[in-house]
């Protein structure tokens, strides 16, 4: 995997206190000693799959969990983390005068996945659907190495009891656990979130604001379940042996695009509607700048005659009418940005007409 600068540490870095997989657990245990036969348990859970090749069991997710921590409070980063964010999560996890890591995020490494074990789904060879089982039936029927399951072959375990809805998948299931036990909001908040990423298979700020912004949290907030979500991600190895990293570079993405995206609509509040807004946050282009939001509304020329003639042959095969044709030159010269919107699925016959009458 790719860490930036791996040796590279300043003075003030290398005095931070890195607490050892042993001295961790112990502290975690000690602030949460009726969490502590439920800690030491999920270090047993079964991996097998695409998104978790560590090791056999969790305790090898732990381990490199924690090791991407002790990365961060050493200035030392994953190349897909932007430049702007590595300050932001490195204050988070070393900003005080002890020089020692934040014990918030010790405990997240030890709770976030502490209800793996009570969500176990395996999907066996030759079979579409996945089978819940109970910790009791993995103790009972599984095997050491995680392969088989009453001798049955196993393809892959997840961590998720679909019958139960939301409440059954993991992180749901921990962050319920852990808000009864009183463990800080901060670290209730991370565990329920700690999965959004894998929602962001593209740049998508709507789905960032929903999960982020419009459930109240604050920046600060946002920061500390970015980088929950990050060293988890650090933690899971692909079949390649390396972090999946796509994901979370479009969470990351996504944050920035509808910071930028809130500004520009703060700067032009009387010139764009509602469904201006809409469109910039369905946008999955990235954005750098707020000047590249604004492209977004800027029209491109067409040649109205060329692109009449061109629609008037979709017309002729049967694929439009000539009324589409003068409401698609009307909205062209108009509102080009409703364009999809407003003609749907016989954009399909009006799109390749769009592109050839362009103005060069």
């Amino acid at each position: 995997m790719s860490i930036e600068n791996p040796h590279a540490c300043t003075s003030k870095q290398e005095q931070i206190q890195v607490p050892s997989f042993e001295q961790a657990l112990r502290s975690v245990c000690e602030r949460y000693p009726q969490l502590a036969e439920r800690i030491e348990r999920s270090f047993e859970t079964p991996q097998r799959g695409r998104y978790h090749n560590e090791g056999p069991k969790m305790d090898a997710h732990l381990k490199l969990v924690l090791n991407a921590l002790h990365d961060v409070a050493r200035d030392r980063f994953h190349d897909s983390v932007p430049v702007n964010m590595r300050e932001r999560f490195r204050a988070l996890v070393s900003n005080n005068e002890n020089k020692v890591i934040d014990s918030k995020f010790i405990d997240y490494v030890f709770l976030h996945d502490i209800a793996k074990p009570d969500c176990l789904t395996l999907k066996f060879e030759g079979e579409y659907r996945g089978r819940e089982i109970t910790w009791d039936e993995w103790q009972q029927y599984g095997s050491d190495d995680a392969k088989t399951f009453k001798r049955r072959a196993i393809v892959s375990i997840s961590y998720y009891h679909m019958s139960k809805g939301p409440a059954g998948q993991h992180g749901n299931k921990g962050a319920d656990l852990l808000q009864r036990e009183n463990v800080p909001e901060e670290i209730v908040n991370a565990v329920r979130k700690h999965e959004v990423a894998y929602q962001f298979a593209k740049v998508n700020p709507k789905t960032y604001k929903k999960h982020f912004v419009d459930t109240g949290f604050s920046e600060r907030q946002q920061d500390f379940m970015l980088l929950a979500s990050y060293i988890d991600m650090m933690g899971s190895l692909n079949e390649g042996g390396q972090p999946s990293t796509e994901n979370f570079t479009y969470l990351i993405q996504s944050r920035h695009n509808l910071t930028l995206i809130e500004q520009f609509l703060r700067e032009n509040a009387k010139k764009y509607t509602e469904q201006d807004r809409a469109l910039l946050m369905k946008c999955d282009k990235p954005f750098q700048t707020v000047d590249d939001v604004g492209k977004v509304f800027k029209t491109v020329e067409h040649d109205y005659e060329r692109l009449k003639s061109l629609l008037g042959e979709e017309v002729d095969i049967g694929h439009l009418t000539q009324e589409d044709v003068e409401r698609v030159l009307s909205i062209v010269s108009a509102n080009p940005q409703r364009l999809g919107a407003l003609m749907k699925k016989k954009m399909r016959f009006i799109a390749p007409a769009l592109k050839q009458s362009e103005r060069r």
